[in-house]
């Protein structure tokens, strides 16, 4: 369902307005409250190994592997890797109808065929990959046979966007025991196959695959390290601001890098929010609050429209300003299928983003319409708007984005329908260009501090799905906006990643947060390294971003 243009007419004339006479009277005593830190390193487990099904994955040498054609191991920036290309054909691919040139091969270690099992590896591609030219599957008899049939359950076929776009991906497949059976001649032996076909249109193609893993369950590479020194004992007076989840209700609260020095600020009403907490400056934060129009209302058809108060609190002399609102408009629900029913037109500000000198914001305003009956709401539409920090005012047209983020020199990124953007700011004009694209994103992203890259995240590319629910892996990766090239950081296999990345100011940590089976934590993770741990282990949190 779309946006009505009552949506987008009302959207314009709400957010022209300023909030005048709705700014309350300075409320005074906003006062942090200290509390315990929030990491304890006797709580990070011991690592688990994990249980590879196949040898060799790292490919440091090419034993238990069978490889044919123009499949061999050789070097590549990850050390030693399978290369694949279609130099050379594979004879001993026989009994099939189409050529196949390269093959690699290896016998999975089972027992008995398991309830779930994953296969993941790395992959890397240099030219494009032609559709179905590039397959992986499993097979119990691939002597002689290693193409599609009663032997053959097809994996996928990794394509040109999967395969690396610049970088290293990893590409997770999940296969059911009953898949296995009902697709194969025999549940044992084993084998996974690597295979390439003819690339005639791209001859030049090659394919890198690394870092092998066929295991039983869903596959868990992440596992916390203890926090590093360089975090332990950060230099300079950053702070972090974040949800705090531990009291009965949600509060804003800040803590040093580490998770000491940790203060919750109790009188803020962080029940109903959109977005995480914000800095303005080193003492006040940004917090965008959502009400609704009419806040009571007295009809039992009436539903409610929402809308934000956008407000400035001052950590130090307890003073807030309201420094924009919007209001929704109320819709009516009489009863399933009454034609006199009307959508309530929700218009929220969903993010905010200040520059570093503090005299422009971005406000993230999204729209929708919103019906009690099932599946009745539209799509959010989302508009950045150049915000004037000293007038309060709007200074520009609607740009659609969502998760705006300045940089140092006042460069904005953004996210908008699977896109990263950078874009020139001058006067009240936005100026965007396309820097990735893909499907899958995340919708978060942050600057490095010398502006050459951006952090993003993506889904792992056929996570694959158990008991009819999907299995959603993020990868958390850097772009160079010059080059376009991607760089693998993490899986975030760990948990269920949120929107939220945050880089620090000396560039060498990104925190993120994600459910967990603990619940909501905030994490670590060092760039150079790649390693990861918990913040908040000893409570809850998230939607968390750094003083810059």
């Amino acid at each position: 369902m779309r946006l009505s243009s009552l949506l987008l007419s009302t959207l314009i004339l709400i957010i022209a307005c300023s909030p005048d006479d709705e700014t309350p009277d300075n409320p005074g005593g906003l006062t942090g409250e200290a509390a315990t830190p929030t990491y304890d390193e006797s709580l990070i487990p011991e690592p688990q190994p994990l249980n590879n099904l196949i040898s060799n994955g790292d490919f440091e040498s090419d034993e238990a592997w069978f490889t044919c054609g123009g499949a061999q191991v050789g070097a590549t920036d990850q050390g030693q890797s399978l290369i694949i290309n279609t130099t050379q054909e594979c004879s001993e691919a026989g009994g099939i109808t189409f050529t196949v040139n390269a093959v690699a091969a290896q016998e999975i270690e089972l027992t008995a065929v398991p309830e779930l099992l994953t296969v993941s590896f790395l992959v890397r591609a240099e030219g494009a990959i032609p559709s179905l030219d590039f397959n992986v599957f499993l097979t119990n008899a691939p002597n002689g046979t290693y193409g599609f049939g009663t032997n053959a359950y097809f994996l996928g076929a990794p394509s040109q966007e999967e395969g690396g776009a610049g970088g290293w991906n990893r590409i997770n497949f999940l296969v059911t025991r009953q898949d296995i059976n009902t697709w194969l001649d025999a549940p044992s032996p084993l084998f996974v196959v690597f295979e390439a076909q003819d690339f005639t249109a791209t001859s030049s193609t090659t394919i890198y695959i690394d870092d092998v893993i066929v295991t039983e369950g869903v596959i868990r590479l992440t596992q916390p390290s203890p926090m590093p020194d360089a975090l332990q004992n950060y230099a300079g007076n950053s702070r972090l601001i974040f949800y705090d989840l531990s009291p009965e209700e949600k509060l804003v609260a800040t803590m040093l890098p580490n998770g000491t020095d940790r203060v919750i600020f109790n009188q803020v009403d962080a029940t109903i929010v959109d977005g995480s907490p914000q800095w303005f400056d080193d003492n006040q934060f940004v917090l965008s609050q959502k009400v609704f129009n009419p806040e009571a209302p007295s009809d039992a058809t009436v539903v409610p429209g929402g809308g934000s108060d956008v407000t400035r609190y001052n950590s130090i002399d307890g003073s807030q300003e309201v420094v924009y609102i919007t209001r929704g408009e109320p819709g009516v629900f009489n009863f399933s299928g009454a034609v006199d029913n009307r959508a309530a037109l929700d218009v929220e500000v969903r993010r905010t983003a200040w520059d570093v000198d503090r005299n422009r914001g971005i406000l993230n305003v999204c729209g929708r319409n919103r019906s009690p009956e099932f599946g009745l709401n539209s799509d959010d539409i989302c508009w950045l708007y150049l915000f004037d920090t000293n007038t309060n005012e709007v200074l520009n047209d609607e740009v659609y984005g969502f998760a705006p983020k300045w940089s140092s020199s006042g460069k904005l990124a953004y996210y908008y329908d699977n896109q990263l953007f950078v874009a020139e700011v001058s006067g009240s004009a936005i100026t965007p260009q396309v820097v990735y694209q893909r499907s899958g994103l995340l919708q978060a992203l942050d600057w490095s501090p010398d502006e050459s890259t951006l952090v993003f995240a993506e889904v792992v590319s056929s996570s694959g799905i158990i008991n009819s629910e999907d299995v959603v892996i993020y990868a958390i990766k850097t772009l160079d906006i010059a080059t376009g090239q991607t760089e693998l950081l993490l899986q975030a296999d760990h948990g269920d990643l949120l929107p939220n990345l945050s880089w620090s100011p000396d560039g060498d940590f990104i925190i993120y947060s994600m459910n967990t089976e603990q619940g909501a934590q905030i994490w670590w993770l060092e760039v150079a390294t790649g390693t990861t741990g918990p913040i908040t282990n000893t409570t809850n949190g998230y939607a968390v971003t750094w003083r810059k």
